[in-house]
C-alpha cells in the first residue's frame, strides 16, 4: 500500500487535535527511524568513504541497538524530524501573532 501525500494530509486534517498530532508525530519519528539514517550514511559515504561496518543495513541496525543502549546522539537522530516540525510550528504561531498586533 502506498502513501500518497495528498491524501494522508487530507486524512490527517480531518481529525481532532490529538489525533493530528499522533499522525504527526509518528510521520516525525519514521523519518527520524528510518530516513535519517539514510542520509547520514550518504553524506558520510560521500565526505569519509564507505561505512566500516558495512552499508546501510549495518548503520542502521548499530543506529537502532544505539536507541536500545540508550545513545543520546542516536535519540537527537530519532526525535530531531519532530523536534524541527514543532519549531517550526512555533515559529509560525509567534509570526502570525506579531502580525495580527502590528
Amino acid at each position: 500500500m502506498a502513501v500518497i501525500p495528498a491524501k494522508w494530509l487530507e486524512a490527517v486534517r480531518g481529525q481532532g487535535r490529538s489525533g493530528r498530532e499522533l499522525a504527526y508525530g509518528v510521520a516525525a519519528l519514521l523519518t527520524g527511524a528510518l530516513l535519517m539514517p539514510l542520509l547520514i550514511w550518504l553524506a558520510g559515504s560521500v565526505a569519509l568513504g564507505p561505512y566500516a561496518n558495512g552499508g546501510y543495513f549495518a548503520l542502521l541496525g548499530d543506529f537502532l541497538r544505539g536507541l536500545g543502549t540508550g545513545s543520546l546522539a542516536c535519540w537527537i537522530v530519532l526525535a530531531g524530524p519532530y523536534a524541527i516540525f514543532s519549531l517550526g510550528r512555533l515559529l509560525r504561531v509567534a509570526l502570525t501573532s506579531i502580525a495580527a498586533r502590528g
